[in-house]
């Protein structure tokens, strides 16, 4: 039983091993851009704070560095700032957005860093 069991387990690992092909799974860019995509109806709030949104999304797209990510939500959030007091609704769809897109860009983030080997440790895949 112990000696099946063994093998077994072997076996998985060798699967795992040899297949990384068929463990990947993508995210691509452009489920990250939706988010973008999302929000350019909110960008005359303040076009500032929009553009930094932008610029720092396309930054983390070409570095994979989540400081641009991390940064590019800050600008969302310091978007939703300048909605009138009747718009919450907006603030609500914001901050919706802002999550969608903290996890979406953390596992394109996370998937690079373990195909490179290296270390990533997410915030917003962390309260799933």
């Amino acid at each position: 039983m112990f000696f099946l069991g063994f093998i077994v387990a072997v076996i998985f690992v060798l699967l795992i091993l040899y297949s990384p092909e068929k463990m990947k799974t993508s995210t691509s860019p452009t489920v990250i851009f939706d988010g973008e995509r999302t929000i350019v109806k909110y960008s005359g709030l303040n076009p500032s704070s929009y553009t930094e949104f932008v610029n720092n999304l396309q930054l983390m797209k070409t570095t994979h560095e989540p400081e641009y990510l991390y940064k590019a939500l800050d600008n969302l959030e310091d978007l939703s700032l300048y909605t009138q007091n009747s718009d919450l609704h907006v603030v609500e769809d914001i901050k919706g957005i802002i999550v969608s897109l903290g996890k979406d860009g953390e596992t394109y983030i996370m998937k690079y860093a373990l195909d490179k080997g290296h270390s990533f440790l997410p915030v917003y895949l962390n309260t799933l």
